[in-house]
């Protein structure tokens, strides 16, 4: 039986725009509420137009950026916080 090398639960990252100077805040939902699971030896792919998240995904995941809200585990270890 293959053993879950990434688990990622809820997903999602929010960029803050505000409008004008005096503007209230909004945000702009780059990737919301994505959950998928990669085993050990498995190939795994993300397909999607351009501007669709792929990129904030993978940053997400990897760290670069942090996410709004989700629950990341990693060979066993949750890496979220």
């Amino acid at each position: 039986m293959a053993k879950c090398l990434l688990k990622v639960e809820g997903l999602c990252h929010y960029y803050k725009i505000t409008r004008g100077l005096l503007g209230k805040p909004a945000y702009v939902k780059a990737v919301d509420g994505v959950d998928f699971e990669v085993m050990e030896g498995e190939v795994f792919g993300i397909v999607g137009e351009s501007g669709c998240g792929k990129s904030t995904l993978g940053k997400t995941i990897c760290k670069l950026i942090e996410p709004t809200a989700s629950r990341i585990v990693f060979g066993g270890e949750d890496i979220t916080g």
